[in-house]
Formats: structure tokens, sequence, C-alpha cells
């Protein structure tokens, strides 16, 4: 019915005698890529056809590096007004852990992860690495793990380097 529905521009109420003329416009999104998801089966050709007017591929936020401190101040923004706070800023310690994170939850962890953070601020103007939960330091503030198989010269130059990074 849906399909109908996009197609002819027309619906029925149920129990209805008449076609009731519409005028919509569908926005969707999709996590993958929509072509695999019809291969394997995870998605309606038929349907896809019919609302696959104008497509937009947005890249995920690891590729849109320069993205992520204007959405986390957005979302300080949005967070500011919903729970009455005044943070106005983000440690650049912070900023510089987001940039270098992968975000396997795009956008959407970002935004989970500044309203935890500010939840927890109380007075501060800006948000530091302890505001964030033990659970986002872990993944968020942890050394690189370029080091475990890749030790190169002796224990006193491979500590030096990992000084400089930490630095």
């Amino acid at each position: 019915k849906l399909l109908r529905v996009l197609q002819e521009g027309l619906v029925r109420r149920v129990g209805g005698l008449k076609d009731i003329p519409i005028d919509i416009r569908i926005i969707g999104s999709i996590n993958e890529d929509p072509y695999k998801a019809i291969e394997f089966d995870r998605l309606r050709q038929d349907l896809f056809y019919r609302i696959n007017v104008f497509s937009i591929a947005l890249p995920p936020l690891r590729e849109r590096v320069d993205d992520i401190e204007l959405l986390t101040n957005w979302f300080i923004e949005k967070y500011n007004k919903k729970l009455h706070k005044r943070v106005d800023s983000v440690e650049p310690l912070v900023i510089g852990a987001f940039e270098k994170y992968k975000w396997p939850g795009n956008v959407r962890e970002l935004e989970n992860i500044i309203e935890g953070a500010m939840n927890i601020v109380d007075n501060e103007k800006s948000l530091k690495k302890g505001h964030f939960s033990q659970q986002c330091n872990a993944k968020l503030f942890a050394l690189p793990y370029k080091y475990s198989n890749n030790l190169k010269g002796d224990i006193n130059s491979t500590l030096e380097e990992i000084e400089k990074d930490i630095i």
C-alpha cells in the first residue's frame, strides 16, 4: 500500500470509498550502501527506486574531522538549553581526543557523549576530560596502540617516544 501511495499520490482511509490526493515528500536514510542492502535483501528494490529521487552520500564522522568541533559546540548549545547549563567551550585536550577517535557510532555517539558530560558538569564554563564517564575516558583518551606490536630500539627510546606523544 505504501508503494502505491508513493507511486500514485493517492491514499484511501480504512473503510473509505474514495481516494484522497496527497502531496508528500519523504526523507530517508540508511547507514549502509543502499545498493548492497538491496543485493542482500535488507532493502526492497521497488521501495528504493520510488523514493530515490535525490541522493546525498554523507561520509561518516571519522572522515569529517573538521566537523567534530562544530558538532560538539552545536550539541553543547542544545544541552545548555535543555539542562539549563552555561557551558561555552571544550578543553583543547578533549577536542584533540575527539578528532583522533574513530566514532563507530557516528554523530549519535558524539551527541550521547556530550549529553553525558553535560549532565555531570556543574557551574563550569568548559567541558573537561573529568566530565566524561570512565567508559568514555577509556576509549577517548587511551594511549594509541601503535607501540604494542611495533617496538623499535630499546625501552628507553620507546618510552621517550611515548612521552613525546603524551606531551
